[in-house]
């Protein structure tokens, strides 16, 4: 014990405390901002689930569950594979949550990640 001690020590007083060099990035470049797009990078699409248990996809459309496999079948192979998030309120019905999550899977969307959120 008292030698992973010394150890942590040593390497804290002998280490460098500086930036990294060659990290590729120069100084006071502003990175991207995680809701912006990058070219080249496809961004998942974005299903939104309303306190009311109504379905809505990024453009505004309604969709209801029966919907899904056309819907999905319909969208850009890159944006396919780049998955699936479904925003839900966090008042929206629970068992609402888990029919559309069950409905998707039965439509073959691979990647679903859920995000709750609060209006």
């Amino acid at each position: 014990m008292n030698v992973v001690l010394l150890l942590m020590v040593f390497l804290l007083l002998t280490g460098e405390l500086g930036r990294a060099s060659g990290s590729g990035i120069p100084e006071g470049a502003a990175l991207p901002r995680s809701s912006e797009s990058r070219p080249g990078i496809a961004t998942p699409l974005r299903l939104t689930l309303d306190r009311q248990g109504r379905l809505q996809a990024a453009d505004g459309r309604g969709l209801l569950p029966s919907q899904l496999p056309g819907w999905w079948s319909a969208q850009p192979a890159a944006q396919r594979s780049a998955g699936l998030i479904v925003a839900a309120d966090a008042q929206a019905p629970a068992p609402q949550v888990v029919a559309l999550l069950s409905a998707l899977r039965a439509a073959g969307v691979p990647g679903v990640r859920l995000e709750a959120q609060r209006r």
